[in-house]
């Protein structure tokens, strides 16, 4: 379900950025920028979790 989100969101996001700074170059920092934050996120809950069984 997520995922379906993120495909309708994701091009209207990177079309709103490119329209406002004129640039795609912003809206791929965005992304990669969320990319870095799902990582590190995921690190932290398999850190958390990995002493739970």
């Amino acid at each position: 379900m997520i995922s379906n989100l993120a495909g309708f969101g994701a091009p209207y996001l990177m079309g709103l950025i490119k329209n406002a700074t004129g640039k795609v170059s912003a809206g791929l920092y965005l992304v990669a920028a969320v990319e870095l934050l799902a990582a590190v996120l995921v690190i932290t809950l398999i850190a958390r979790n990995t002493g739970r069984k």
